[in-house]
Protein backbone atom coordinates (compact mmCIF):
# COMPACT_ATOMS: atom_id res chain seq x y z
CA UNK A 1 0.00 0.00 0.00
CA UNK A 2 2.71 2.16 0.78
CA UNK A 3 4.48 1.13 -2.42
CA UNK A 4 2.23 2.80 -4.73
CA UNK A 5 1.51 6.21 -3.02
CA UNK A 6 5.35 7.14 -2.80
CA UNK A 7 4.51 10.10 -4.06
CA UNK A 8 2.03 11.32 -1.90
CA UNK A 9 3.89 10.59 1.15
CA UNK A 10 6.71 12.63 0.07
CA UNK A 11 4.71 16.10 0.34
CA UNK A 12 3.12 14.99 3.59
CA UNK A 13 5.05 12.97 5.64
CA UNK A 14 5.23 15.16 8.72
CA UNK A 15 1.72 14.90 9.18
CA UNK A 16 1.40 11.67 8.04
CA UNK A 17 3.62 10.51 10.96
CA UNK A 18 1.23 12.24 13.52
CA UNK A 19 -1.59 10.35 12.18
CA UNK A 20 0.41 7.09 12.34
CA UNK A 21 1.74 7.90 16.18
CA UNK A 22 -2.14 8.07 16.99
CA UNK A 23 -3.65 5.59 14.85
CA UNK A 24 -1.38 3.23 16.57
CA UNK A 25 -3.02 3.83 19.58
CA UNK A 26 -6.61 3.27 18.87
CA UNK A 27 -9.17 1.24 20.76
CA UNK A 28 -9.94 -1.04 17.79
CA UNK A 29 -6.86 -3.60 17.17
CA UNK A 30 -7.73 -3.69 13.47
CA UNK A 31 -6.65 0.04 13.36
CA UNK A 32 -3.91 -0.74 15.16
CA UNK A 33 -2.53 -3.42 13.52
CA UNK A 34 -3.00 -2.12 10.18
CA UNK A 35 -1.03 1.57 11.42
CA UNK A 36 1.53 -0.77 12.32
CA UNK A 37 1.97 -2.38 8.46
CA UNK A 38 1.53 1.24 7.17
CA UNK A 39 4.75 2.29 9.80
CA UNK A 40 6.76 -1.18 8.61
CA UNK A 41 6.86 0.59 4.53
CA UNK A 42 7.69 3.84 5.67
CA UNK A 43 10.65 2.56 7.58
CA UNK A 44 11.22 0.07 5.06
CA UNK A 45 11.44 2.80 2.47
CA UNK A 46 13.63 5.14 4.62
CA UNK A 47 10.59 7.57 4.95
CA UNK A 48 11.83 8.25 8.51
CA UNK A 49 14.88 7.47 10.02
CA UNK A 50 15.20 4.68 13.17
CA UNK A 51 15.94 7.35 15.97
CA UNK A 52 16.10 6.70 19.46
CA UNK A 53 13.91 9.67 20.07
CA UNK A 54 10.45 6.94 18.40
CA UNK A 55 11.67 4.19 19.94
CA UNK A 56 11.96 5.42 23.54
CA UNK A 57 8.57 6.38 23.15
CA UNK A 58 7.21 3.07 22.06
CA UNK A 59 9.36 1.64 24.93
CA UNK A 60 7.44 4.34 27.60
CA UNK A 61 3.71 2.90 26.35
CA UNK A 62 4.85 -0.89 26.43
CA UNK A 63 6.79 -0.64 29.81
CA UNK A 64 3.65 -0.45 31.76
CA UNK A 65 2.04 -3.25 33.64
CA UNK A 66 -1.35 -5.01 32.78
CA UNK A 67 -3.55 -4.56 35.89
CA UNK A 68 -6.51 -6.52 36.71
CA UNK A 69 -9.43 -4.98 37.66
CA UNK A 70 -12.58 -5.96 39.66
CA UNK A 71 -16.00 -4.98 38.67
CA UNK A 72 -18.84 -6.33 40.83
CA UNK A 73 -17.93 -10.02 40.89
CA UNK A 74 -16.06 -9.66 37.50
CA UNK A 75 -12.40 -9.35 37.30
CA UNK A 76 -10.90 -8.04 33.88
CA UNK A 77 -8.16 -6.34 32.41
CA UNK A 78 -7.67 -2.47 32.29
CA UNK A 79 -8.47 -1.80 28.49
CA UNK A 80 -7.04 1.26 28.39
CA UNK A 81 -3.35 -0.01 29.74
CA UNK A 82 -3.63 -2.96 27.35
CA UNK A 83 -4.55 -0.85 23.90
CA UNK A 84 -1.33 1.92 25.57
CA UNK A 85 0.88 -1.73 26.31
CA UNK A 86 -0.56 -3.09 22.39
CA UNK A 87 0.55 -0.13 20.98
CA UNK A 88 3.82 -0.43 22.54
CA UNK A 89 4.54 -3.75 21.46
CA UNK A 90 3.11 -3.07 17.81
CA UNK A 91 5.64 0.13 17.22
CA UNK A 92 8.55 -1.82 18.60
CA UNK A 93 7.82 -4.97 16.83
CA UNK A 94 7.69 -2.86 13.34
CA UNK A 95 10.77 -1.31 14.03
CA UNK A 96 12.88 -4.20 14.48
CA UNK A 97 11.53 -5.62 11.35
CA UNK A 98 12.55 -2.32 9.57
CA UNK A 99 16.28 -2.69 7.68
CA UNK A 100 19.61 -3.26 9.09
CA UNK A 101 20.15 0.03 10.96
CA UNK A 102 16.97 -0.98 12.77
CA UNK A 103 18.99 -4.26 13.86
CA UNK A 104 21.04 -1.77 16.47
CA UNK A 105 18.23 -1.60 18.77
CA UNK A 106 17.01 -5.04 18.39
CA UNK A 107 18.88 -6.65 21.84
CA UNK A 108 16.73 -4.18 24.02
CA UNK A 109 13.48 -4.18 21.85
CA UNK A 110 13.41 -8.07 21.97
CA UNK A 111 13.53 -8.38 25.88
CA UNK A 112 10.66 -5.49 26.34
CA UNK A 113 8.96 -7.66 23.94
CA UNK A 114 9.55 -10.95 26.09
CA UNK A 115 8.79 -9.40 29.11
CA UNK A 116 5.09 -9.76 27.67
CA UNK A 117 4.58 -13.13 26.65
CA UNK A 118 2.14 -13.69 29.25
CA UNK A 119 0.04 -10.69 29.18
CA UNK A 120 -3.48 -10.92 28.05
CA UNK A 121 -4.00 -11.41 24.04
CA UNK A 122 -3.75 -9.80 21.26
CA UNK A 123 -0.01 -8.36 23.20
CA UNK A 124 1.47 -11.93 23.04
CA UNK A 125 -0.38 -13.17 19.82
CA UNK A 126 1.82 -9.92 18.32
CA UNK A 127 5.02 -10.72 20.15
CA UNK A 128 5.07 -14.49 18.53
CA UNK A 129 4.66 -13.24 15.35
CA UNK A 130 8.00 -11.51 15.43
Amino acid sequence: MVSMNLFILVRKLSRMLLMIISLIGDERIEVREETSVVLSGIIHYNFIKVNSELIDMYKRKSNEKVERTQNNGISGYNAGKLVRIHAGVLGLWRYRQGPMMCQIFSPNVMMILVDHLHDPQPIPGTIKKC
